[in-house]
């Protein structure tokens, strides 16, 4: 367990322990919010894979084992970049379940796992706010908050598109 006084929460690694459900090991870290925080008690479960085989559909559904597994309010499920589905957005949620794409040895994708981690405490936030106008508000600053993300994920995909055809360019001005 490693304590996060600062920020209120706890954050344990129990992907080798058995969860709610029987011999059930799915979600491997579980935050949660320490009895000062005013979501107190709140969890989000974390599951990664680098396993090609998941597609969105698998996806989602071990991502919802995960939650029922650890008792979280939301999960985010992490594809590993490298053998995340081509055709998926860098971040999408779907209610209360999360997907992200992100590669641990790449520092430029953190914010792709920073913005799901943000998401998903609004998502709790939301949930536990009575004031229908709060959970409006943060219903709205969630989802502006996932268009951005695509918005730097396709930004950056054109941007790749621009160095490598002005390599092939290059190439060609040089031939010539």
């Amino acid at each position: 367990v490693k304590l996060l006084p600062e920020q209120m929460v706890s954050i344990d690694q129990v992907g080798n322990e058995t969860g709610l459900i029987k011999n059930c090991k799915v979600g491997d870290i579980v935050t949660e919010f320490l009895p000062e925080h005013q979501l107190a008690g709140s969890r989000v479960v974390f599951e990664a894979k680098r396993d090609a085989n998941y597609k969105v559909p698998k996806a989602l559904e071990e991502i919802q084992t995960a939650i029922d597994n650890r008792g979280a309010e939301v999960g985010v499920f992490v594809f590993e970049s490298s053998r995340a589905p081509k055709s998926m957005p860098p971040l999408s949620r779907h209610g209360n379940r999360i997907l992200v794409i992100w590669d641990n040895e790449n520092p430029e994708d953190d914010h792709y796992l920073m913005a799901a981690a943000h998401i998903a405490l609004g998502i709790i936030n939301g949930r536990n706010t009575e004031n229908e106008g709060e959970r409006e508000a943060i219903s709205t600053v969630v989802g502006r908050l996932e268009s951005e993300i695509n918005r730097i994920g396709t930004i950056d995909k054109y941007a790749g598109n621009i160095v490598r055809d002005g390599s092939k360019i290059h190439h060609e001005l040089t031939i010539m």
